[in-house]
């Protein structure tokens, strides 16, 4: 009887996953570079093509989507495709995994002689500036695909966002990240809503241990090593 209910169970996950799969490629991913008619963009954010993103917000009462940081959203979808693909081995999952890829990478700045090359446009609480949390956030489901697809060009657009943070954005006597940089002026944008903690400075982010897999793909980038600081949370730092 328990082993029945075992398979019952089962199968009910299953089931579950498969669904939210196909709603995450049939509904919540954009199809084309347009914004669909029920869709808005109350913030503003900069994008000239919206293939492949997810919407992230949904107005039951207007009956109308938005987003909140596409590039975070579509980043997490990225990686729940993929491990979807590998237990139901869904094609769709698969090509919606790629596309959601393609629209992160699409906005990643990628030319040597730019100031911010390898910085992916990840905009979050402001329609032009780049939250470094999402930035972390996404790239989890780009590692997800590179070792999927066996892709080392993924790779390299993943060390190169790497670089950037760790060039721009950490602060290594504090072991913390600024929280939001503006690619207008080439500069962290110290004036942000999370600059009531940490003193301004910034947060020590964690997300989805991103510089411990960077690391452990390069081998001689990055020296991970956990430590405190002045305040009593647990940081990671890395330095090249």
């Amino acid at each position: 009887m328990l082993e029945l209910d075992h398979v019952k169970h089962s199968k009910l996950i299953e089931n579950a996953i498969i669904l939210s799969c196909d709603w995450l490629v049939d509904t919540a991913q954009i199809a084309s570079d347009e914004l669909a008619l029920d869709t808005d963009n109350n913030y503003g954010f900069a994008y000239t093509s919206w293939k492949g993103a997810i919407k992230g917000e949904y107005n039951a009462a207007t009956k109308r989507w938005d987003f909140y940081c596409p590039v975070w959203h579509t980043g997490q979808a990225v990686k729940a495709l993929i491990r979807a693909y590998r237990l139901f081995q869904n094609q769709k999952h698969l090509d919606a995994a790629k596309s959601g890829a393609e629209f992160i990478l699409r906005n990643q700045i990628w030319d040597t002689s730019h100031p911010d090359h390898g910085l992916i446009l990840a905009f979050e609480d402001y329609p032009d500036k780049v939250n470094t949390s999402a930035v972390l956030e996404c790239m989890d489901g780009l590692i997800h695909l590179a070792e999927h697809v066996n892709s080392e060009e993924i790779w390299e657009r993943l060390i190169a966002a790497a670089d950037f943070l760790i060039e721009h954005m950490y602060v290594s006597e504090k072991g913390v990240y600024h929280d939001v940089y503006d690619p207008n002026t080439h500069e962290p944008f110290l004036n942000n809503k999370f600059r009531a903690t940490h003193n301004g400075t910034g947060r020590p982010l964690l997300d989805d241990a991103i510089m411990l897999r960077i690391y452990e793909k390069t081998g001689n980038n990055y020296v991970p090593d956990q430590t405190y600081h002045d305040d009593p949370h647990l940081n990671h730092r890395a330095r090249k």
